[in-house]
């Protein structure tokens, strides 16, 4: 009796198994034949072309801001190195919501709702599926450029130990002791942004190399690098 109950059991489960078998093999087929269909070309005619249109946008936009980041273009916390005027900074990063995490939301978005057009071929579904792949990667990336700026600005830094220290300004400091300028320091395996001034007569741009000559709070003074040579 055990041993009927057996071979049954055993037979139940080899159906089972090839059933499960023609199962995989038909959505390997399917995904195959949609992928081979499917048109990565941006085209707006269609929910899938625009979905497409802003996947390709977005990865581009990001690759630009990788690039410009690779050559110093912009710092990691998406702030270019242009000059500003007044008190204005020149970061495109604002808080939580920075440019990096505002490109992660269009990355999300835009693929996951392509390829959720592409598997389910229902407009409203792949809207949900792609504002909830976008959400999720804004919150991710927004978290980490959060911690590496937490980071940057560790309050725990003795900015005495600055003072000769070089760096370069990374916003425009205005003369005679007016706020509103920063600077960039590497000190000794950081790199930190600290807000600074300058005691001379014209005001010093973006990208100019700067040496430290007092220290107060996160608040330095700062002389062209050039004058100290003179």
């Amino acid at each position: 009796m055990i041993c009927c109950i057996g071979k049954v059991i055993s037979l139940l489960m080899q159906i089972y198994l090839c059933r499960m078998q023609v199962v995989i093999l038909h959505l390997m087929t399917n995904s195959f034949e949609l992928m081979t269909q499917a048109s990565l070309i941006p085209n707006f005619s269609s929910v899938l072309g625009v979905f497409c249109a802003l996947a390709w946008f977005s990865t581009l936009l990001a690759l630009i801001f990788f690039l410009m980041q690779m050559l110093g273009i912009i710092d990691l916390d998406g702030g270019f190195d242009v000059p500003s005027t007044g008190d204005a900074s020149a970061s495109l990063s604002s808080g939580f919501f920075s440019v990096y995490a505002l490109i992660g939301f269009l990355l999300g978005f835009g693929w996951g709702g392509y390829i959720s057009m592409l598997i389910l071929d229902d407009v409203f579904m792949a809207s949900i599926i792609a504002l909830g792949v976008g959400v999720l990667m804004f919150f991710v990336i927004a978290i980490i450029f959060q911690a590496i700026g937490k980071l940057d600005s560790d309050g725990t830094l003795d900015t005495s130990s600055l003072i000769g220290k070089s760096g370069q300004v990374y916003v425009s400091i205005p003369s005679h002791g007016e706020m509103g300028g920063q600077v960039q320091i590497s000190h000794p395996n950081q790199h930190y942004t600290l807000s600074a001034i300058q005691e001379g007569d014209s005001e010093l741009p973006a990208a100019t190399p700067v040496i430290v000559t007092k220290a107060m709070g996160r608040l330095v003074t700062v002389e062209p690098l050039y004058s100290k040579k003179n």
